[in-house]
């Protein structure tokens, strides 16, 4: 299998504070929903091509840099790519780490992942850097609880080159955004690090990505 990386970058360099990549299918959601307006602007786009081998399709997997506010840089990863991939994703994304004070990483992961045994309702846990300057929204990530992926990428060369950063996981017993899911991620976008953001407060978009995803698992009983 060949990978390729193509990048689409806008001229304009700008000088964010902070820097939010938002991980996974609901993490895309969620921003999609409630934070990215119409107008925003992008900055860079990023398409790592699978070129297929025999009984392989082709694939193509976008990530998306948006200029969310004055001050703040948005990266948004819809699919969860492989490590290798991340691996090729960070190092385009480490100019913007090494621009921007702060660095937040919004991830999802499945309820029943959590040791020891999570709650029923969704619940946040977090992961920062030693040189994390932020107050932090949600109590420490348990041990032996880990995460993984590019958060995980994005994380250690945070720490491995003394940057401020937090990772925010969800654990969800569902794997797409409801109004339950979005709950203590909206709770959270009232704190001190993400209030200056444009949170919509319109559920449109998101009744719309709920009744896609009942259509999708109904389709699952054909």
């Amino acid at each position: 299998m060949e990978v390729n990386l193509i990048q689409e970058r806008d001229g304009k360099q700008p000088n964010p504070e902070y820097l939010v990549v938002a991980c996974g299918k609901i993490m895309h959601d969620f921003v999609k929903t409630f934070l990215i307006p119409d107008d925003s602007k992008i900055i860079e786009k990023f398409s790592i091509v699978l070129r297929p081998s025999e009984n392989e399709t082709y694939k193509k997997m976008t990530y998306t840099l948006y200029n969310l506010t004055a001050n703040t840089l948005l990266f948004v990863c819809e699919q969860l790519p492989h490590l290798y991939f991340a691996n090729s994703l960070l190092s385009k994304l480490e100019p913007w780490i090494k621009l921007a004070g702060q660095t937040i990483v919004l991830t999802s992961d499945h309820v029943s992942n959590f040791k020891p045994t999570g709650g029923l309702r969704p619940f946040l846990r977090s992961l920062r850097t030693s040189r994390c300057t932020m107050a932090v929204e949600a109590p420490n990530l348990e041990l032996p609880n880990t995460i993984s992926g590019l958060p995980a990428a994005v994380m250690s060369w945070c720490q491995g080159h003394n940057k401020s950063a937090v990772v925010y996981t969800v654990y969800v017993d569902s794997l797409h955004l409801d109004s339950i899911s979005a709950e203590p991620l909206l709770r959270l976008m009232k704190t001190p690090h993400f209030c200056h953001l444009p949170v919509s407060q319109s559920t449109n978009q998101l009744q719309h990505i709920i009744h896609n995803a009942q259509l999708h698992n109904s389709n699952l009983y054909l």
